[in-house]
């Protein structure tokens, strides 16, 4: 099997070039197929990998009837007597999820939040911008479209969203109740913030491996696996190979058919559903996680 060959190659050029790797797994659709570790392992922050698992409750939530992508963020909030550009009414959830808002800047990302930027009330927040460019048509990347967008499926489920993700996702998976970043209504943030170990966060991929099924159990359509997993939008960057589309809450490789949740420093989960595996792979802040990923790319994704 090529994918092992590689994997075990890049074990051995992790501990031969010290890279700064917390540790790496390689999956198939049911099973852990090898994986290394070179730090205590333990649940760390999966930073914006997060975003992955808000879009796989958002089709949960719309195979159930709950919720559309064509649903308006205005309609799932009351915006009696509140001012806001009227370009707002324009925006939809499948705009909030490919990050094409409209707002045309990048909002409550991790820092603004840490520094109380509007903690009580991210929706109010939000309607007091302008919208800058016809949303739907321009990728900027954005914490706060996933926000907004964790915030409609929370009125759509009419429960806590926790507990309506718990139900359908975590217990599902066998993945426990995760350490959450919350915003100051106790909703959890759906842009980042989740603490899982490397095991653990790697089951997503598996289920999109599986097309919506994590062992014999259903998840998830097959339906909305092909259309969070395709690209819905063009994410221009000539500087990084790894900027060649974005799905819904999902990034594309440069990888025949292939995809990843992505999180800050090296969080990510990449599914290769043409060869039939997944990659997951934890790394620390403090790394230089460029040089990892010219590893990756050079010396695994592009070997296999």
């Amino acid at each position: 099997m090529r994918a092992l060959q590689g994997f075990e190659k890049l074990n051995s050029l992790i501990k031969a070039y010290q890279l700064p790797v917390e540790g790496i797994i390689l999956l198939d659709e049911d099973n852990v197929i090898g994986e290394y570790h070179y730090a205590d392992d333990k649940p760390r922050n999966i930073y914006s990998h997060t975003k992955s698992y808000l879009s796989l409750a958002i089709g949960i939530a719309r195979d159930f009837g709950l919720i559309s992508l064509d649903d308006r963020l205005v309609d799932s909030f009351s915006t009696s007597g509140t001012v806001y550009d009227s370009k707002i009414d324009d925006i939809r959830l499948a705009d909030l999820l490919k990050m094409a808002s409209g707002f045309g800047k990048p909002y409550l990302m991790s820092a603004n939040r840490r520094s109380g930027t509007q903690s009580v009330d991210y929706v109010s927040y939000m309607l007091e911008k302008d919208i800058i460019d016809t949303p739907g048509t321009r990728f900027v990347y954005s914490s706060a479209d996933s926000i907004l967008a964790m915030k409609m499926l929370e009125k759509a489920v009419n429960e806590p969203v926790g507990v309506f993700i718990y139900k359908h996702i975590f217990s599902k998976l066998s993945q426990g109740w995760p350490i959450w970043e919350h915003d100051m209504y106790g909703t959890p943030v759906g842009c980042g913030g989740m603490q899982m170990t490397l095991r653990d966060m790697s089951k997503l991929g598996q289920v999109y491996l599986k097309r919506g099924k994590y062992h014999d159990t259903v998840i998830v359509s097959e339906d909305w696996i092909k259309l969070s997993s395709s690209k819905q939008i063009e994410t221009k960057d000539k500087e990084d190979v790894w900027h060649c589309g974005y799905g819904y809450q999902f990034w594309m490789c440069p990888y025949e058919n292939a995809f990843r949740a992505d999180g800050k420093y090296g969080q990510l989960t990449v599914v290769f559903p043409d060869s039939g595996f997944v990659f997951g792979i934890q790394c620390p802040e403090n790394g230089n996680f460029a040089v990892v990923k010219k590893f990756l790319h050079e010396e695994f994704f592009t070997q296999i």
